[in-house]
């Protein structure tokens, strides 16, 4: 099975098969998509397409009525978390790293680190650590991922 999260103002959540991994069968020509929120049934069509906000943080999945084996895996928003390494009181000149970690489904394919400074958005890297070899103290500023 193939299931994204694609972004156009809102999410939308698509459930396609791969081609042959659904048997043939009549009853498969037109098939109600079932889909559920945190377990919880939201919605039953004919359109494997269900819409949700970018700020929604639940799982959701969808199945095909009738069709108790198909069904696609669970899909949520990251859950980030941010780690400095090392922990405790930072000195100039020292070598810093920022770690960010995330748990979602699909999993994150990559990580863009930003900083405000001087009232401007700027990017700073790419991946899941920012590293200062030696830290100064113009590099302060508010970091964040996107």
């Amino acid at each position: 099975m193939l299931y994204q999260l694609s972004h156009t103002g809102l999410f939308k959540l698509s459930w396609t098969a791969d081609p042959g991994s659904v048997p043939r069968h009549p009853t498969y020509t037109n098939p109600t998509y079932i889909w559920y929120k945190n377990g919880q049934n939201v919605q039953d069509n004919s359109s494997p397409m269900y819409s949700i906000s970018s700020e929604d943080a639940d799982s959701y999945y969808c199945a095909v009525k009738g069709h108790n084996g198909l069904s696609s895996p669970a899909v949520y928003k990251p859950k980030t978390t941010v780690s400095v390494s090392p922990s405790g009181e930072i000195v100039e000149g020292s070598s810093v790293t920022l770690t960010c970690s995330s748990d979602a489904n699909p999993p994150v394919q990559s990580y863009t680190w930003w900083y405000k400074k001087n009232g401007g958005d700027y990017q700073s890297m790419t991946g899941p650590q920012h590293v200062f070899n030696q830290i100064q103290s113009s590099d302060s500023g508010e970091y964040y991922l996107s």
